[in-house]
């Protein structure tokens, strides 16, 4: 086994990571189980990195512009943001249950010297966040929760859409809980990228709201069943003068 991991490039790739956290200070590595820092196992799920090249991949295939704004929710000690960072994003933001998970990330982005306008990590329950949600195009989860957890994300992200309609993609990673948030009615599966496992990620978009009229179709609507009574008005009138001109030849009749 020892041989293994010797050879193993996988193996090789974390310890590289591990030797550059040291270097700059920081501890993005660490995995952290639920009971560490006084989480219910049965709804959290342990807290472990994900910023790697399948991420990469996504989100490069997605394709993110300037102005976009990410979210990730369980962003633990803020692997995966770390990687989010190298994109165009105008911010990326994370939400984190534990408080002590949160500001190891903080810590983690202020060794980086990232700046404050560009990265925030939100210490909360996330099924609390709800008009927050708005203000973001990209949501991203590494299986973060389970399913009666993401059950209420997937309810409160259908309710930002029905408050705010918009372009709003979901990238999740090792989607365990994919019934609960197509469940919602809100999303519709687009991609699967990256390999098995852990390693699948699903990009989901936010199904588009019911097109209403366009004020011009209304208004030519509205132009045409007007110009339909006029019509049937004049028609009226009309045969009303004819009956009118008939009447004395009814009594030479």
């Amino acid at each position: 086994m020892r041989l293994q991991n010797l050879v193993s490039l996988p193996a090789w790739r974390n310890k590289i990571k591990h030797w550059s956290d040291t270097w700059y200070g920081v501890d993005f590595m660490r995995i952290i189980e639920p009971e560490e820092v006084g989480l219910d196992p049965t709804l959290a799920v342990h807290s472990s990195p994900s910023g790697d090249g399948h991420l990469k991949r996504a989100l490069a295939a997605i394709g993110i512009a300037p102005g976009h704004k990410i979210l990730d929710i369980g962003c633990g000690t803020g692997s995966a943001m770390r990687t989010m960072l190298k994109f165009p994003f105008a911010r990326v933001d994370g939400i984190e249950l534990s408080d002590s998970i949160a500001e190891l990330a903080r810590s983690n982005f202020r060794s980086l010297r990232v700046a404050p306008h560009k990265l925030r990590v939100f210490a909360s329950d996330a099924t609390a966040f709800n008009e927050q949600l708005d203000e973001y195009t990209h949501i991203y989860m590494y299986n973060p929760f389970h399913a009666p957890v993401m059950k209420a994300v997937a309810e409160n992200l259908r309710r930002s859409l029905d408050r705010k309609p918009r372009a709003l993609t979901v990238i999740y990673r090792n989607p365990v809980c994919h019934d609960e948030l197509v469940g919602s009615g809100a999303f519709d599966l687009k991609q699967r990228l990256g390999g098995e496992q852990e390693h699948r990620i699903h990009v989901y978009h936010a199904r588009r709201p019911q097109r209403q009229r366009e004020p011009v179709l209304a208004a030519v609507v509205a132009w045409a069943s007007y110009s339909m009574l006029r019509l049937q008005h004049a028609l009226t009138e009309q045969q009303a003068e004819l009956a009118t001109l008939l009447l004395p030849l009814e009594y030479i009749a």
